[in-house]
């Protein structure tokens, strides 16, 4: 069940199995270049999740733009790649 707001009630998502546990995400090698009133952000980050009770992880390359606004800081845009083990 998905109200309007787009919101999904606990007992539904634990119906359905689809209840993740995600843990800290750790950043790593990060780098930033900054152009004027925009930042892009680059690195990896390490990612542990657990669904159904199964435990998954693996690092991902991140990269995300960030645009300061007279509100502050906004992120316009994210993005994520899974980088496959070695061998």
């Amino acid at each position: 069940m998905v109200k309007a707001d787009g919101v999904k009630k606990k007992a539904v998502l634990l119906r359905g199995g689809r209840l993740r546990k995600y843990e800290p995400i750790q950043l790593e090698e990060v780098k930033t270049r900054l152009f004027g009133e925009c930042a892009v952000v680059t690195g990896n980050f390490a990612l542990k999740v657990s669904i159904k009770g199964k435990m998954m992880e693996g690092v991902n390359r991140f990269s995300f733009v960030v645009v300061q606004t007279p509100q502050g800081p906004k992120i316009v845009s994210f993005q994520a790649t899974a980088i496959k083990p070695a061998g």
